[in-house]
């Protein structure tokens, strides 16, 4: 998938050619009243019928400050897909505005591959427990609720089985507005780490391609390999009382809620954020788009081993 991706968006760099960044942040202002989703999208879809907006976010702040505004926009559902989320600053922080999305009754699916999720169990239940929160692990074979020994029985007897892994990265508010990309869900990607970091590249997109996106998501979300999180980790889940829930969900509040954990230049970028987000909508380029993705499963069977596919085909 990410090998697709990145050629999906230098083939959208090369048709667009000049598709525009973000500016360098101002100083914070006071910021305007809050508006949903559907107010802040529906006339610039109206404006473009049939076309996609495209946006590329190329610096790791912008993408995530991005992927904040639209979490505490949405007000019907938010669908997460990533291949890595980790319980470093980003990994928490992006959980508890999932968090408080649920709270004010948006539905919230997150699907994530298991070979590298470092969350602690507690937290994915305690996250899991909410009625508006659905957490589900792609080919559950080595991490969550696999023990050493089965990890290890796992490689030896079916490395295909464990090597069957979902590189999607998609974010998805509201069925309007989506995020797709190389970013996981960890400090490096978003320049956040201060030993390792890379460059790497999103695409900010509304209109039919976010339909195409909702879709993949949907494939994924009903696959088998898709394991609710509840059924992985079953002795835990006895010891999550609604009061040890509960101590969960404030812990992550008061995480979220403290200063020293965002940089000076993040706060203040956080409040500069719904007059910057106006003036990206402005700057969108609006052509025809598709959205290529993987499908689950794509390496089963006897012709795993070749690679290509449907995606590959359409590239």
């Amino acid at each position: 998938m990410i090998r697709h991706l990145r050629l999906i968006i230098l083939s959208t760099l090369l048709i667009l050619t000049a598709v525009p960044g973000l500016r360098p942040l101002s100083a914070a202002e006071t910021s305007p009243a809050t508006l949903p989703l559907s107010r802040s999208i529906q006339p610039l879809l109206a404006a473009h019928p049939g076309k996609t907006g495209l946006y590329v976010l190329e610096k790791g702040e912008e993408s995530l400050l991005a992927r904040a505004w639209l979490a505490d926009h949405a007000t019907k559902t938010i669908d997460v897909q990533y291949f890595i989320w980790s319980s470093d600053n980003v990994g928490i922080l992006a959980s508890e505005a999932l968090l408080r999305a649920a709270e004010r009754g948006v539905r919230v699916r997150v699907l994530v591959d298991d070979l590298l999720i470092d969350a602690p169990p507690e937290s994915l239940l305690a996250l899991a427990r909410h009625p508006n929160v659905g957490i589900r692990i792609y080919n559950p074979t080595m991490t969550v609720g696999t023990s050493k020994v089965k990890r290890l029985a796992n490689v030896v007897t079916g490395f295909r089985a464990v090597n069957q892994r979902m590189h999607d990265k998609t974010a998805l508010f509201d069925g309007m507005v989506g995020i797709t990309g190389g970013r996981n869900m960890a400090d490096e990607y978003y320049d956040y780490d201060q030993e390792y970091t890379f460059r790497d590249r999103d695409i900010l997109m509304m209109g039919p391609a976010v339909a195409e996106a909702e879709a993949s998501f949907a494939r994924f979300w009903e696959s088998p390999l898709a394991v609710p999180v509840e059924k992985l980790l079953k002795k835990p889940l006895k010891a999550m009382t609604p009061e040890r829930t509960g101590q969960v969900y404030a812990g992550l509040h008061a995480y979220a809620g403290k200063p020293e954990n965002f940089a000076p230049e993040v706060r203040q970028a956080l409040q500069d954020l719904p007059r910057r987000f106006d003036e990206l909508l402005r700057e969108m380029v609006w052509e025809e788009a598709r959205f290529i993705s993987d499908v689950p499963g794509k390496n089963s069977g006897r012709d795993g081993l070749k690679g290509g596919g449907r995606s590959t085909a359409a590239l």
